[in-house]
């Protein structure tokens, strides 16, 4: 059975488990915080930035270009094709 995106996933598992922890440690030795940008103000009002509502998690999905739900599809393809290849047979 093949399973693309989930295979991808296992191929980038160490450079999203390295971006990850660099993420990680940006974060907590850092201090940094991913921002969006929000020029949407009135007059005499400051600029400011809005911390991003997205997880690592998501952010990194993104970069490495993983769609989820394909690989939900296939997990749940692969379990299909599991159970139903380890049913007892009818006697």
């Amino acid at each position: 059975m093949e399973t693309p995106e989930l295979d991808r996933i296992y191929e980038l598992r160490e450079k999203t488990q390295l971006c990850r922890a660099f993420l990680e440690w940006l974060q907590s030795e850092k201090k940094v915080v991913p921002c969006v940008y929000n020029s949407n103000r009135y007059e005499n009002e400051f600029d400011f930035y809005i911390p991003i509502k997205e997880t690592k998690q998501v952010l990194l999905n993104e970069f490495f270009g993983i769609d989820l739900k394909k690989a939900e599809n296939e997990r749940q393809a692969l379990l299909n094709f599991i159970s139903s290849h380890n049913a007892p047979a009818d006697c």
